[in-house]
């Protein structure tokens, strides 16, 4: 079943009026919220790894309660439906899990729903809060301070220190960098949904289109160069709504500044390339 279906499916069996009422909070309450959790739909909806999924669940919840704000959100309950969630094996996923699958049935008792997992009583609530760091001991009542040495006692000579040899550069071995997974690397992605309000072909480039994108919560839409003019034409792109990496750095191509990327998915020989879905209601 695709995760539309599943949303559709789920919301429809929220009997209670308070659960109805609850539905808008749902799909985020600020754009930013709203983005995130479409663009967690989408990643689900398209999910061909449930290992993977599992990874990124862990990594994106090692500092939160919830994948989006501090509320449940439709990217929880997605999540819950979509992913092995017996197969969390860290504390910030079974924290994440003890908490939702509460939730889940107390908004939809009636629906169809993955079965209970048993988790330690301790590991549900929000996260615990950090420790505070301990005062530093202070001198206890009788103890005297030691007197400063004088210079008599600095002018005597101390006897010359043995000199270390330091290995050869050669012999010295260099720990490997460990490389990122890419649960990490989506954990730290910053996805919106955005709308394409308008396109045009590079004059100088034949490969990329010029695009100015909405994403909803800036001054003006976003100029991103996209190497797509192989597989799309100008109409297929103006007023599409769009996934885009919003967090890279700014670089200029082919003399236009480009401010992020638009998510696509491709073939290994990249001879079909292809935009990646956004949920009608994103």
């Amino acid at each position: 079943m695709a995760v539309a279906e599943i949303v559709e499916v789920w919301q429809s069996s929220r009997s209670s009026a308070a659960c109805r009422a609850a539905a808008g909070a749902l799909k985020g309450v600020t754009p930013v919220e709203m983005a995130e959790v479409a663009s967690w739909q989408s990643f689900l909806s398209q999910l061909k790894e449930p290992d993977l999924a599992a990874a990124v669940l862990e990594k994106a919840l090692s500092t939160r309660s919830y994948l989006v704000g501090n509320r449940l959100t439709l990217a929880d309950v997605v999540a819950y439906l979509v992913v092995d969630v017996a197969s969390l094996r860290g504390t910030a996923g079974k924290r994440w899990l003890a908490t939702v699958q509460r939730e889940v049935r107390r908004l939809a008792p009636d629906a169809k729903l993955p079965p209970l997992v048993e988790l330690p009583a301790n590991l549900d609530g929000p996260l615990p809060l950090p420790k505070k760091k301990s005062a530093p001991a202070t001198k206890k009542a009788g103890e005297e301070k030691q007197p400063a040495a004088t210079k008599k006692d600095k002018k005597k000579k101390q006897p010359p220190a043995e000199k270390k040899k330091e290995p050869a550069a050669s012999a010295k071995k260099k720990e490997p960098e460990e490389e990122s997974s890419a649960a990490e690397i989506f954990a730290t992605m910053d996805i919106r949904v955005g709308v394409v309000v308008d396109a045009w072909p590079h004059a100088e480039a034949e490969k990329l289109f010029c695009e100015k994108i909405d994403v909803g919560d800036e001054e003006k839409p976003r100029t991103i160069a996209s190497g797509l003019r192989a597989h799309y034409d100008v109409g297929d792109i103006k007023d599409r709504k769009v996934l885009v990496f919003a967090n890279l750095k700014p670089r200029t191509m082919s003399g236009f500044k480009s401010e992020g990327m638009v998510l696509c998915a491709s073939t290994a020989d990249h001879s079909v390339v292809k935009f990646l879905e956004v949920p009608d209601d994103a």
